[in-house]
């Protein structure tokens, strides 16, 4: 790819494995408020990633079904998205080799407002990578579309015209489901692991 401009990175499950509330020492709240959130009331996942819910609303939620403080949920919430880590330590230095070739380097994720709000100002990515794509900023998954036009990218190409679809490519570890996003131009990469994440990386630096 010549012509590529962009390299676009799912967050969870490629650039972290890390998990919401893993911070938790007591195994019996960890696992009471981890099925409350995403067993009991997994119907409202989508919707909090699409941006109709704040983690203030989950963890009120979260409470009422499990009984634990509403505050601690929302504390430790906050704890475990700040404190997330990457998938392997080599990854900030190949995201700057690639950005030093003169490509930018977008993570652009499904996520929630845990992302932004705490993730981002945590590990400083806004200083490592060239922007934050997030469906909960968008209202919008990756998977989005209306007929040819996607939800999810299309502000980004509005706001950078001298980059197209066909420039970029997009590594995450969900299945582009459909082939929505190929078709749409962004050359699409499913990563199974940390391992293939890594080889791709090395593949574009």
């Amino acid at each position: 790819m010549l012509s590529m401009k962009v390299v676009f990175l799912d967050w969870f499950k490629t650039l972290s494995n890390s998990l919401f509330w893993d911070k938790i020492s007591d195994k019996e709240k960890h696992d009471a408020i981890v099925t409350s959130c995403f067993n009991m009331n997994n119907h409202l996942i989508n919707p909090w990633m699409r941006g109709k819910y704040t983690s203030e609303a989950i963890a009120k939620i979260v409470s009422k079904d499990t009984g634990i403080n509403e505050k601690y949920i929302y504390d430790e919430l906050i704890k475990s998205a700040s404190n997330m880590e990457f998938s392997s330590p080599e990854i900030p230095k190949l995201i700057k080799k690639i950005k030093n070739n003169g490509l930018l380097v977008i993570i652009a994720t499904d996520n929630m407002d845990t992302l932004t709000r705490w993730t981002v100002p945590s590990l400083k990515l806004n200083s490592l990578f060239d922007g934050v794509l997030s469906s909960w900023e968008l209202n919008a998954l990756k998977g989005d579309f209306t007929g040819k036009k996607s939800l999810f990218f299309d502000k980004f190409f509005q706001d950078n015209p001298s980059i197209k679809p066909q420039d970029c490519i997009l590594t995450d570890d969900s299945e582009d489901k459909l082939e929505s996003i190929k078709k749409y131009g962004i050359a699409y990469r499913k990563i199974n692991s940390k391992e293939e994440l890594i080889g791709e990386l090395r593949g574009i630096a």
